[in-house]
């Protein structure tokens, strides 16, 4: 075997070790990008409950957003205020969910599932009042893809059975 012959062998050799370590490094950058986007996928659903839990744990917030999603007519200038900041808190994590979409962070299933959410807030005569006074504020792509939308054709059944164009006022609150 003359020296050449071995050069050659080395090259196969470092060609093979080469190939394998690339391989090695795309499995790993394939389970990385899997950690992140399930990461990124706990934190938008995160962001959404903890704006749920706080609404649901504070009495007078809870009222705000009651009384907001479905007479805000009813709200004085203090609580539409407060009802804005709370849709809009809403609406931004709304914002993300698409964001992470149209990245393709969050699959089809996941997709369906903040579609449905969007479309049963929006249904709400405050949110949609609470949407045309701030829709300014968000992504040129999201308030298109909003505007797009036909909130009634799915029912609100986190707050009634019937969409917000026939559903009757919620009683009054205290």
């Amino acid at each position: 075997m003359t020296l050449q012959d071995l050069g050659n062998i080395g090259e196969f050799v470092a060609a093979l070790a080469t190939l394998a370590t690339l391989g090695y490094l795309a499995l790993q950058i394939r389970a990385n990008t899997r950690e992140s986007q399930a990461a990124s996928r706990h934190s938008v659903s995160q962001s959404f409950i903890d704006l749920i839990t706080h609404l649901s744990l504070d009495a007078e917030t809870s009222k705000i957003a009651r009384r907001g999603f479905f007479d805000p007519q009813s709200l004085d200038h203090d609580d539409t205020f407060r009802f804005d900041l709370i849709i809009n808190a809403l609406l931004t994590n709304f914002e993300d969910a698409f964001a992470q979409r149209r990245r393709n962070i969050l699959t089809d299933e996941d997709w369906e599932k903040w579609t449905v959410l969007i479309k049963q807030y929006l249904a709400q005569p405050g949110v949609q009042a609470a949407w045309s006074r701030s829709a300014e504020i968000f992504n040129p792509e999201f308030r298109r893809y909003v505007e797009g939308l036909d909130a009634n054709e799915v029912y609100s059944y986190a707050f009634g059975e019937q969409p917000a164009a026939q559903q009757a006022v919620e009683p009054e609150l205290e």
